[in-house]
Order: structure tokens, then C-alpha cells, then sequence
């Protein structure tokens, strides 16, 4: 066996093999210049990769981002590091790692990193900002205090409220912003209330939409000459997808999906619930309805060949997978990490463009990868924000600018991370503790020590304890239905996945765990809700799988 403290002083001599590949921030940004690219960044609640027309699901209804995909790219391996909603929002928000920002299970608060004292340049926002961009935020935050939005770089901020499709609230913030001040139910206000053909059918990320709309709208009318970067957060196709049993999805959605055969279930659904599979592919279809919006106002405004628009979402849902229901994340299982990335920009070559980019992306890159998009390194520099400038160029994520462009020297990872460390679930089913690493061929997957059941039933933990769990040929058993982590003859493959998971270990969480428990408010529950484990052998994976060598 190996402690804690060899493995990491053997990571750090380089006895475990040679450096992943990563993107240099300043070499690889590509070439400044004048108009800079607008940036609508949009991601979405709990869609998983394999529920688009053009991946897995031929009867999805998506359209938008089909067309996505042929004016740009999609990228056919992109991971959620950590598939939860806050720390994955807490990863795209500042471009390092869970333990690194402190944001490693819901419901806690960017106001509690342990890495930096202030948020000032630290946060994608803020990049965006120091370069001269107009910063705007709509949708779910889920990042803690809401009313601090705009200490994260963002000129406006309106937030919606709760998990609740059909009757939401909004919270506008910033003085700049085009709504009234406070809160205000959406589901009555008449501008927000409308899907086209349903105008007194209210659904929330139809008003979530017509804010962002309006933005880019008035923007484009009052600072023509100002580039403009908008995110927009939209919570379909998270659950809750019924009301009171029936579908929430709009009326004229459902009439698509009702004129054609059901949604097949996948091979590893055991769940077999084939409402769920039509009513989450509705949801779907909603969100792509409101991606088409978007495209259709860029083209409205011309600018649409200077925009730089992204589709992306936070994580899966297994639907059915491992036995699992719905919406259930947090697995290393593909239904819950593997995610759409679409790119749909006039700057990426015409020949270069309609292509399914099969580079391991991850949500660790995608804070490097957008900013070098757009060009910030050397704005940044040209406007002297030396502190953003400095805090991208230590970016720790890979820079995947030249994929998306399709130029022939882009990175290409051996393997990306993901990772769940906390029992810390809220009120939700227990979900593996796990540490995993993917590369094209294999998932390889080490669960900690887990409670089971539901939290507030939380006396129990797995019987069968921290282990070598999960290990699956992606090529061959792409539904990942055969574990082999049981096979004779694969000592070699599991050997080199544990070299790749010791090294991802050694990064992404050995340098800051001490940090976290030594100042995080969530350290005395942490230890709490881990049966008082301590520091070292909590995350001591290695303790328990046998040494490489």
C-alpha cells in the first residue's frame, strides 16, 4: 500500500510519469483584434449528451442544436468535472478546482473561497469585464447569495428562483438593469407569460429568454461599438418535469412529441419509465426552442457573425441508468457526466466546421478555453488588468481554442477527471463517493467510503466500503453495461489508470483539501456527515487500491 504522503511526494518527483498536456494561456490565445467577438454563453439543467437528434436520440426534437453543430462544432467527449449543479457552477464560474474554490456540494457560497480574498478579477465575469465587455447574468445562480452577483464582474444580474417551471420569481440586480427593482412573480406578469401559440401558458425558461433577448437587444441599440458577454442559465430539463401528474412541458411541445413513436429506452434503463423518457425530452425541446430564439435575434441584429454562441450544461441525468431514476447525478456513469458542448461562431473555418470534435474536454477547461476564444490575453493586457491577465494565464484547465477552430497542433488529453467527494447530498438519495478517470477508451472509477439510503434515513454506509468500483471499454460497451473491473488479464490497463488517477489526484485535490478543512464553514459538517473520518484517510484513496508498481 501506499500513504497519502509518498503518493504525493512520488507525483511531485515526477515518478509517476510525465505531465499532462495543458494549454499555455499566452502562447496558444489566439491573435487580438478589433471588433472583439461578442460571447452568449447558454447552458442548461441536467441534459445529458446522449439526448440530441444528433448523438444518441435520432427522435429528440432539437433542431437548434443540430444547427449548432453544422455551423460550428460539437464536441463528443465534454465531462462534468464534479455533476452537481453549485460546484459545477462554481468550476465554470472560476476556472479551478473544487477543493481549490472551496465549492465541492451544493448549497454553499462563492463568498467562502479559500483561494483568493476577493472576487475582484478572479471569476469569469470579471475577465470578461477587465477587457472591456458590457457583463450581463440571467437565469439560476445557485452560487449562495444571489444578491452578490455583480461582485462577480457582472454589470446586471437576474436571477429566477427555485426548481419550479410553471410559477417562479425573478430577483433583478444592478442599476443598469431594464426590469423594476425586488421581487416580483413572473407567472403574472403579462411579458413573461407567453409561449408562442400558448400565451397563458406560463413557463419559466421562456421568461428567462425574453430577459436575456432583451439585453442583447438593448445593448446592441445603446453600445453598438461595446462587445457583449451574456450568460444565460436556464433549469430545463431538471426536474420536476410533471405537475399534479400531468407533463409541464408547453402545450404545442407536446403536441410534437405525441405525432411521433415514444422516445425508445436505452439498453441500461432498468428504470423502464417511459413517462419520465418523454417528458424529459420535452423539457429538451424546450431549451432548444429558446436557443433558436437567441439564434434568430443575432441574425435579427446582424450580429450573429460576430457572436460567439455556446451551448452547454452543467450535467446529466440517468434516467434510468444503474438502476437509477431520473434526474439522479453525481454518478461517474455517462448519462451523468458526459454533456453537449456546442460552438457556433463565424470564426471558425468553413471546412473546419459541421465536425464532431472527439477531444476529452472537461468543465475544468471551460473557463481558458472561451476566454482565449474571444481573444482576452491580450486585451487584458492592452488595458492593463494585469491581476486578470495573471489569474487566466494560471488557469489550471486546458485551452481548447484551437479545437474548436480545428487547428492541427490543439491539445489532446490523455484522460480528463471527474469527481464526487461528499456525502453532503441534501435531502436526495445517497450517491457514490467516487474519483474517476476518463479516457476515450476507459472509465476507471474508485468509490469512497458512502452512505446509503436517503439523508434523513442517513444510519447505514455501503457494507461493501471504499474499493476499486467501476471500470468500463467505452468503445466496445459504450452504454457501459459490463463492469470488468472483476477480469482477468486487464492488470495493465488498471495499472496505467491509476498512474493517470494518482496524477489527477495529486493536481486537482492533494494541494488544497488541508486549506478547505482548515478555513470552510462546511469543514465541522463535512466531518459530521463522513462518521467523523479525519483528514488523511478520508481522502486517502490509494490506501485501499493496490499500489501500481
Amino acid at each position: 500500500m501506499i500513504s497519502r504522503r509518498e503518493f504525493v511526494k512520488l507525483t511531485a518527483a515526477g515518478a509517476l510519469g510525465t505531465a499532462m498536456p495543458r494549454g499555455n494561456a499566452q502562447e496558444k490565445s489566439m491573435p487580438g483584434g478589433d471588433p472583439a467577438p461578442n460571447v452568449i454563453y447558454v447552458f442548461s439543467d441536467t441534459h445529458r449528451w446522449c439526448s440530441m437528434s444528433f448523438t444518441e436520440t435520432p427522435l429528440a426534437i432539437t433542431p437548434n442544436m443540430a444547427a449548432m453543430r453544422e455551423g460550428g462544432v460539437s464536441f463528443s467527449n465534454c465531462y462534468s468535472t464534479l455533476p452537481i449543479c453549485s460546484p459545477y457552477r462554481a468550476i465554470l464560474m472560476t476556472g479551478r478546482w473544487p477543493w481549490q474554490q472551496g465549492f465541492i456540494a451544493n448549497h454553499m457560497s462563492l463568498e467562502h473561497r479559500p483561494d483568493v480574498t476577493t472576487a475582484k478579477h478572479t471569476t469569469l465575469g470579471w475577465m470578461f469585464r477587465d477587457a472591456g465587455y458590457a457583463t450581463h447574468y440571467v437565469g439560476k445562480w445557485h452560487l449562495g447569495n444571489g444578491q452578490r452577483a455583480l461582485d462577480y464582474g457582472f454589470g446586471t444580474a437576474t436571477l429566477w428562483n427555485n426548481e419550479n417551471h410553471s410559477s417562479l420569481d425573478y430577483r433583478p440586480v444592478g442599476s443598469a438593469n431594464p426590469f423594476a427593482r425586488g421581487k416580483k412573480p413572473w407567472d403574472k406578469d403579462p411579458r413573461y407569460t407567453g409561449v408562442p401559440g400558448h400565451p397563458t401558458f406560463p413557463y419559466k425558461i421562456v421568461g428567462e429568454t425574453d430577459h436575456a433577448l432583451m439585453l442583447i437587444d438593448g445593448h446592441t441599440k445603446t453600445a453598438p461599438k461595446q462587445p457583449l458577454f451574456l450568460m444565460l442559465s436556464l433549469q430545463n430539463p431538471h426536474g420536476p418535469l410533471r405537475k399534479k401528474g400531468k407533463p409541464l412541458a408547453p402545450p404545442h411541445i407536446r403536441a410534437k412529441y405525441a405525432a411521433q413513436p415514444r422516445i425508445p429506452l436505452r439498453d441500461n434503463d432498468r428504470r423502464k419509465d417511459t413517462n419520465f423518457m418523454q417528458d424529459y425530452h420535452e423539457s429538451v425541446t424546450a431549451v432548444d426552442e429558446q436557443l433558436g430564439r437567441i439564434r434568430a435575434k443575432l441574425q435579427e441584429l446582424g450580429i450573429a457573425d460576430n457572436t460567439i454562441l455556446v451551448y452547454s450544461s452543467d450535467h446529466g441525468g440517468l434516467g434510468g441508468a444503474q438502476g437509477q431514476a431520473g434526474g439522479q447525478k453525481r454518478w461517474p456513469h455517462d448519462e451523468s457526466t458526459r454533456v453537449p458542448f456546442l460552438v457556433e461562431w463565424q470564426g471558425i473555418p468553413q471546412a473546419k466546421r459541421a465536425r464532431d470534435v472527439q477531444t476529452l474536454f472537461s468543465t475544468i477547461d471551460i473557463f481558458p478555453t472561451v476566454c482565449h476564444l474571444a481573444a482576452l490575453a491580450p486585451r487584458l493586457k492592452n488595458r492593463d488588468a494585469d491581476a486578470s491577465l495573471n489569474y487566466l494565464t494560471a488557469c489550471p484547465g486546458v485551452d481548447h481554442s484551437r479545437n474548436v477552430t480545428g487547428a492541427e497542433d490543439a491539445p489532446d488529453p490523455a484522460s480528463v477527471f471527474v469527481c464526487h467527494p461528499s456525502n453532503m447530498n441534501n435531502k436526495s438519495p445517497a450517491c457514490p463517493v467516487q474519483r474517476t478517470v476518463i479516457t476515450k477508451r476507459y472509465m476507471y472509477s474508485v468509490k469512497g467510503k458512502t452512505h446509503i439510503g436517503n439523508r434523513d434515513a442517513w444510519k447505514h454506509w455501503d457494507k461493501e466500503g471504499e474499493r476499486e468500483w467501476c471500470l468500463y471499454d467505452r468503445q466496445r460497451d459504450p452504454h457501459q453495461l459490463h463492469n470488468l473491473i472483476g477480469e482477468e488479464g486487464l492488470e495493465d490497463v488498471k495499472r496505467d489508470l491509476r498512474l493517470k488517477l494518482a496524477k489527477w489526484l495529486a493536481e486537482a485535490e492533494a494541494p488544497f483539501v488541508k486549506r478547505w478543512f482548515a478555513t470552510h464553514p462546511h469543514a465541522k459538517k463535512w466531518r459530521v456527515e463522513h462518521d467523523g473520518r479525519g483528514i488523511e484517510d478520508a481522502f486517502d484513496l490509494w490506501s485501499y487500491v493496490p499500489r501500481p508498481d
